[in-house]
């Protein structure tokens, strides 16, 4: 994307601002679960929920 900030829309500068502060705020904070496993009666429902919603 070779634009300058001008020819933006409002909702693409929006959509790179909140892309920019996602990937900040995730390189800052981290995935606080990262390395823990689910348990299995959590696991279940969760991955039904999933299936279902692919389904829409």
């Amino acid at each position: 994307m070779a634009a300058n900030v001008g020819q933006l829309s409002t909702d693409e500068l929006k959509e790179i601002i909140g892309s920019v502060v996602e990937q900040k705020l995730e390189e800052i904070l981290g995935d606080p679960d990262e390395g823990l496993e689910m348990r299995t009666e959590v696991q279940k429902p969760t991955v039904a929920t999933e299936k279902g919603c692919r389904r829409r």
